[in-house]
């Protein structure tokens, strides 16, 4: 068991986590901010979905509390 969706709210955490210290590590070096694969927070089980976002879109999701834009809808 376990909150899967908690499980996979962690792993986009810490993907956007990487990827902001590694193009901060490129400074004064810019990096175009293209789309990144992240876990659909569904918490269904066997759900292997990706949600496309850049990293401004995720953080700016992520800001506003409203998490619904990273699932999908469940059938």
């Amino acid at each position: 068991g376990g909150d899967l969706a908690a499980l996979r709210r962690g792993e986009n955490e810490a993907t956007a986590s990487q990827v902001r210290l590694y193009r901060e590590s490129l400074a004064p070096v810019t990096l175009p901010d293209e789309p990144l694969a992240f876990a659909c927070e569904c918490g269904a089980s066997g759900c292997a979905d990706e949600i496309e976002l850049t990293l401004a879109e995720y953080e700016a999701i992520s800001a506003g509390g409203d998490r619904s834009p990273l699932r999908r809808p469940t059938p």
